[in-house]
């Protein structure tokens, strides 16, 4: 086996497009003596390194193990590019003996100390925090942009609170100090908390960005539910607003968490984009499902509008019902018939179920891996008796379909197939179609 593959993956033709290292990765719980063989002869170091390394965890002897992770840190040694090798080394030291870990990662944050260019560092740093936090603090001022900055501090946050929150009252971008800041506050003293998050919150309202502000102000929503509130009635976008209305009612009290949430809903009712809005409505069904229900009916787009009517089927099962039968598209009904079966009675959803089998025939090709995606799960409900004339009527209907057509339709009946007939009836299918495709080409 080892030779098949090592003849494999020394094709030439394979060598541009391949991932070696990933294939040989995905492989490694199956063959790891072989894939081992195999990556002893990768040319590429890095490569290499990163199969010897996946092989760790599927190798039991401590024989095999300590070999391979020395032939390992030897590879990633002799990687050309800078970044990659630090990057590697940093992922090898949970697998290294205590004695070692200091050795190498002192190795990596000398080659980080060294680039003249800081550009996307922050994995390597953000890797490193946890062993050397006061370097990587001191490597994380020189850092070029807000992003970097909020990245590298988060992950020294929990080793490193005060002397981190010093840096990001420092830091000129608003959106990377706000960031920071929510970050650092679980570990800081208790006193010291509220403070620091009204500090956050402040800088997020200075942001012009009005996105990154709504963004900010979620986070902040469980920790300040009150003051974020007030902040988020001073947003001007009306889809940004929904969204943090609708983040920030469940921190509230119980008491005042409906009014807020029908605060939402009438800002959501002003979004323009008709699928934004449709998405705001989803989150808000399951607390205002009538509301949302008589919304529902104002979107013009069908698909928007049936989105709402899933999010809705489990709050209001007999309602969303009662929209399906009437609903003319076969797809639609199909689905969302599917889609609120499971929360009706027993006595209703056999009859709902079998409506939707019955509608089957109507769907076309195109809809049909989304119709049986939502029909899959309830197949053991619905009789063989029943299930057999909706597949021959199915069948026949997208047996007029050219061939490429139908065998895509096959494969998504197949679920059906297999209930009606188990494995039996998936083989003759199969045999069926190489027989036609050999009678007629």
């Amino acid at each position: 086996m080892s030779d098949r593959l090592l003849e494999l993956f020394s094709q030439k033709a394979l060598e541009p497009t391949w991932d070696c290292a990933a294939v040989l990765r995905a492989l490694a719980p199956h063959l790891p003596k072989e894939v081992l063989g195999v990556a002893q002869h990768l040319k590429d170091h890095g490569q290499q390194a990163r199969v010897l390394m996946a092989l760790l965890h599927y190798l039991s002897s401590d024989e095999d193990c300590k070999p391979m992770l020395q032939k390992a840190l030897e590879a990633v040694r002799q990687v050309g590019t800078d970044r990659e090798r630090a990057y590697l080394l940093v992922a090898l030291v949970p697998h290294l003996a205590l004695k070692d870990r200091v050795v190498v990662l002192q190795e990596a944050l000398e080659i980080v100390r060294q680039l003249k260019s800081f550009h996307e560092p922050e994995a390597i740093l953000v890797a490193l925090a946890p062993h050397l936090p006061k370097e990587v603090l001191q490597i994380a001022k020189r850092l070029e942009s807000g992003r970097q900055h909020a990245e590298v501090l988060s992950a020294l946050a929990p080793h490193l609170p005060k002397d981190v929150l010093q840096v990001a009252r420092q830091l000129y971008d608003g959106h990377a100090r706000a960031d920071v800041m929510s970050v650092v506050v679980p570990y800081l003293p208790k006193s010291d908390r509220r403070p620091v998050l009204l500090e956050a919150l402040g800088a997020a309202q200075q942001l012009d960005d009005g996105r990154e502000c709504a963004g900010l102000l979620r986070e902040l929503a469980p920790h300040l539910p009150k003051d974020v509130l007030k902040a988020t009635r001073q947003l001007e976008d009306c889809d940004q607003r929904a969204d943090v209305l609708i983040a920030v009612a469940s921190h509230l009290p119980k008491k005042d968490q409906k009014a807020v949430f029908q605060e939402a809903l009438q800002v959501a009712q002003r979004v323009e984009d008709l699928g934004r809005r449709a998405m705001k409505l989803c989150e808000l069904a399951s607390h205002l499902p009538q509301d949302v229900l008589q919304a529902a009916h104002y979107l013009e787009n069908d698909a928007n509008r049936d989105a709402v009517l899933y999010a809705l089927a489990p709050h209001l099962p007999k309602e969303v019902l009662q929209i399906a039968l009437q609903l003319e598209d076969g797809c639609q009904r199909v689905e969302l018939l599917g889609a609120v079966a499971p929360y009706l009675a027993e006595k209703d959803r056999r009859a709902v179920l079998q409506e939707a089998f019955e509608t089957l025939p109507q769907v076309k090709g195109g809809d049909l891996r989304s119709v049986m995606d939502k029909l899959t799960p309830n197949l053991g409900t619905i009789s063989g008796s029943s299930l057999y004339p909706v597949l021959r009527r199915t069948l026949r209907h997208h047996s007029t379909r050219p061939r490429s057509d139908l065998l895509i339709s096959l494969m998504h009946l197949m679920p059906m197939i297999r209930e009606l007939g188990r494995e039996y009836a998936l083989a003759g299918m199969i045999r069926a179609v190489r027989q036609v495709t050999t009678w007629w080409p």
